[in-house]
């Protein structure tokens, strides 16, 4: 009987043992799937901040940074651990020691998002911390926020608990923490990533443009030798160009519809041409650098062709006109559109400073209507083509990128 008991005792303790080593390999298996899962949504978060959020990467790689009117925001991803806490501390010292201080530390948000399998665990050890690394800051006069991402709870909050108080960022993180597979969510971040930054790329990479040999400046040549031969020919007393070319409405209601091309070419006197050439000239260097030569072609004679249609339609009889300012007028639209309106606008204004000219161009769409002898359908009806011819290039553009993917 005692040595049955006996056996009975060392194997209940080799179960007790193969338990323990179980529990522990359980642990570890948890600890493994914890770390995997931080792993996952760190990179899901990055791909749905530089998506959603528009942040790009900075140039020290580890983190993020937003520019907005001058002031920019700057947003670094840690991970809490066990062993995290003195590397922490230890960060924020030489952090402050590098940025505090400085005037344009008062230009800069900088937000601290710390990712935890499990708060609750780190709570007590982390809210001391963040406290004392607030309060370097803030005496260097550093704007920061301290932000934790629970994913055991599926909370995003400031790490005193209250809420997040910048609303776009808020919902970024809530909508990260409603993914069920992060891992599955992140590789789909990443293709749709993949696919904008394609799309980016096509629509927003400057093209190589000669600076002498392009559509734009032909088109300027051309305008300029025209008004040389107009007034050398006016000049001997023939007026043969202008009578042919200009829009004369009387003249395009009986059959002579070329004029409403030609008069694209025509201009009164040198200063009506050199407005227009200078004007032509910047606006051409900025499209072209998007657009292709047939597309700026299409864009510059269909807004010249609509401005002439609608004088022909709306303004009386016997109106003459001409000029190319309804054509330019087109790449004003272009411009804008792109500005303000397009898919990537944001991303667009940032590739080159183009208020200036977008300014000037809405400053002579307007003022034009102060003025009797301007030509506002021609203006207007410029304006208005190249916006929707440029829309409607995105529109092909962007259904093929769909037929190809």
């Amino acid at each position: 009987m005692k040595s049955l008991l006996s056996g009975a005792f060392v194997s209940k303790g080799k179960k007790m043992e193969q338990n323990d080593d179980q529990d522990i390999i359980i642990e570890e298996n948890e600890a493994e799937r914890n770390s995997e899962d931080v792993a996952a949504f760190t990179k899901l978060l990055f791909l749905m901040l530089t998506k959603e959020g528009q942040y790009v990467l900075a140039r020290d790689n580890r983190s993020l940074i937003k520019q907005s009117f001058g002031a920019s925001a700057v947003l670094t991803l840690h991970r809490l651990s066990e062993s995290s806490f003195y590397d922490i501390e230890r960060y924020f010292d030489g952090f402050v020691e590098q940025r505090g201080y400085s005037q344009s530390s008062a230009a800069v948000f900088y937000r601290f998002v710390f990712l935890a399998d499990d708060y609750d665990h780190y709570r007590d050890q982390m809210q001391p911390v963040f406290k004392n690394c607030e309060q370097k800051c803030e005496n260097a006069r550093i704007i920061c926020e301290f932000d934790v991402i629970d994913l055991a709870s599926k909370r995003a909050f400031e790490y005193g608990g209250r809420e997040i108080r910048e609303r776009s960022v808020r919902e970024i993180f809530e909508k990260a923490l409603q993914k069920e597979d992060y891992s599955a969510a992140a590789e789909t971040e990443r293709q749709a990533a993949s696919k904008v930054t394609e799309e980016i790329r096509e629509d927003l990479m400057p093209r190589r443009v000669n600076p002498i040999f392009n559509i734009s400046n032909i088109i300027i040549f051309a305008n300029v030798l025209i008004f040389i031969i107009q007034t050398v020919m006016e000049a001997d007393g023939d007026y043969t160009i202008y009578a042919m070319g200009v829009q004369a409405n009387g003249y395009i209601l009986n059959g002579q519809v070329w004029r409403l091309f030609t008069a694209m070419f025509l201009h009164a006197d040198i200063t009506h041409l050199l407005g227009n050439m200078f004007m032509l000239f910047y606006l051409g260097t900025i499209i072209l650098r998007y657009y292709s030569p047939g597309e700026f072609a299409l864009i510059y004679f269909t807004g010249g062709l609509l401005g002439n249609l609608l004088t022909l339609v709306f303004m009386p009889v016997e109106t003459l006109s001409l000029g190319a300012s309804g054509a330019i007028m087109a790449l004003g639209g272009t411009l804008i559109y792109r500005m303000f309106f397009g898919k990537h606008k944001k991303l667009f204004r940032r590739t080159g400073n183009f208020v200036t000219i977008a300014m000037m161009v809405l400053f002579n769409l307007f003022y034009g209507l102060t003025q009797s002898q301007t030509n506002n359908f021609g203006h207007f009806g410029g304006f208005a083509a190249g916006f929707a011819v440029a829309w409607l290039i995105y529109l092909v553009k962007n259904k093929r990128r769909e037929e190809k993917s």
